[in-house]
């Protein structure tokens, strides 16, 4: 493939694409928060199990829509559903932010490097997760009363901010990272055909 495809614009099948799979990919996030939000020290890690699954799903949008402005539109969807859906508002924006940042490297990459798709994924993964679970460490106050207005109970947030520490915090981001490589080299070999139809291998 070359790099003209890569600058091409979105068309109205590019953004129906992005739309149901950003749709996926928070609700991917959801199914893996709630089973491991059953327990709130579990709840802490969720971004390194969820970065799995929704690694297939990026990769897919990575080698289906090698085109400038994807990943940040797919990274505003995913914010605005969030937003929507009554997550913290923080949650939204490292969404946003690692979005951004998620595109300036693949873009340097001309959206077509395996590498920098990836390390442009594990990126977002990590801004995307801190902004759910930064506040707990530096916002406690604000993210305790937030969340009881939620319905979440004061023992479940207790439990889950006393666990949660500065080692625990950079532990569970590292897994993230983790996670989200797992996700994209799951991805790869999930989607060969489509990485090899997008020069991507």
């Amino acid at each position: 493939m070359s790099n003209s495809r890569s600058n091409t614009k979105l068309v109205s099948r590019d953004l129906i694409t992005i739309a149901i799979f950003s749709v996926l990919f928070t609700l991917c996030l959801f199914v893996v928060a709630g089973v491991l939000g059953i327990f709130p020290l579990t709840m802490i890690f969720y971004g390194l199990v969820g970065g799995i699954p929704c690694g297939v799903i990026y990769m897919y949008m990575r080698a289906k829509i090698p085109k400038r402005g994807a990943i940040v539109l797919q990274a505003l969807l995913v914010g605005i559903i969030l937003f929507g859906l009554g997550t913290i508002w923080t949650f939204a924006l490292g969404t946003v932010i690692g979005g951004l940042l998620a595109e300036a490297i693949s873009a340097s990459g001309a959206y077509q490097s395996f590498k920098k798709n990836t390390t442009g994924y594990i990126v977002f993964m990590v801004c995307l997760w801190s902004g759910q679970i930064a506040p707990m460490l530096l916002m406690r106050d604000y993210y305790l009363a937030y969340s009881l207005q939620t319905g979440m109970s004061a023992e479940y947030i207790d439990t889950m901010l006393g666990f949660l520490s500065a080692p625990v915090f950079m532990a569970a981001l590292i897994g993230t990272g983790i996670g989200a490589w797992l996700g994209a080299l799951l991805g790869q070999k999930l989607l060969k055909k489509h990485f090899e139809k997008a020069g991507m291998l």
